[in-house]
């Protein structure tokens, strides 16, 4: 998938998962300068499940089209086809997988089992009120 394309995704799912994230001069401040986007699960500002409750919530989606999304641009991002969803658990990467609507998404990062992974539905944060 081109970089720019999967900058635009990743924006689109930052737009649900990262709005209750509180903003500082309309930047989302996301565990200080240069956090990832995941923080949003790990400072509870959107409603998640982690660690295996995640992993078994994550294995019950129906993965017809799944986007696998980097944190960061150098590593590659796809959009793939299979019967399950794929574990990428094991390359210590941030990434973010979803369907194309983003209705619900599962994050593996680098931080392995000490940070993660999380599973979340857009549908879950509804009910927040946004703290902009």
């Amino acid at each position: 998938m081109p970089r720019k394309e999967a900058w635009a995704l990743l924006q689109a799912w930052r737009e649900i998962y990262c709005a209750p994230v509180p903003t500082a001069a309309g930047i989302r401040i996301i565990g200080g300068t240069g956090g990832y986007s995941w923080h949003t699960f790990s400072y509870d500002h959107f409603p998640h499940l982690t660690g295996r409750q995640a992993l078994w919530e994550y294995f019950a989606q129906s993965a017809s089209e799944l986007l696998v999304l980097p944190e960061r641009s150098s590593a590659a991002a796809l959009c793939y086809s299979n019967d399950v969803p794929l574990d990428f658990s094991h390359l210590n990467l941030d990434l973010y997988v979803a369907p194309s609507d983003f209705a619900w998404t599962m994050v593996f990062t680098h931080e392995g089992e000490l940070c993660g992974p999380y599973f979340s539905r857009a549908k879950w944060g509804e009910r927040r009120v946004s703290r902009d």
